[in-house]
């Protein structure tokens, strides 16, 4: 079965690599596909030796339920205030630093909970096996 074109496809290939994309061409000595994001293209140039699986993505639709939301409404309801970008960015990242240090000091408490200490093993010096002492008789 050939994939038809539009459908969501997930090709595995050869070298283990996962290819994924809407297909726009699918012919026995190439397929094209086009990236998810839309801004780029996917060829594989010889798909009945490199593809050794494909999954074809079926969209389930509920008939009791209210249709997915446009992009153009969602546009219209998302609040007009400018956000900078870099502000944005560094709050992130600092939150990310001390959320970092949270987990490094819940690490250190409980492996100092989790330590104990135990006696003292004592060391016992002596002469190694193959130096045997003369026998006096």
């Amino acid at each position: 079965m050939i994939p038809e074109v539009g459908q969501h496809v997930k090709c595995l290939l050869k070298n283990n690599t996962i290819a994924e994309g809407i297909v726009e061409e699918w012919y026995n000595n190439y397929v094209k596909l086009k990236a998810l994001d839309g801004k780029s293209y996917l060829i594989i140039h010889h798909p009945n030796e490199d593809i050794m699986l494909t999954k074809v993505m079926v969209e389930e639709k509920e008939e009791n339920s209210a249709p997915p939301p446009t992009l153009e409404k969602v546009i219209q309801e998302a609040p007009v205030e400018p956000i900078d970008q870099m502000a944005l960015d560094a709050k992130s990242k600092a939150e990310l630093q001390i959320e970092m240090a949270k987990q490094e000091r819940e690490i250190v408490a409980a492996k100092l909970r989790e330590h104990h200490i135990g006696e003292v093993k004592k060391v016992k010096y002596g002469q190694p096996g193959f130096f045997k002492k003369p026998s006096t008789k």
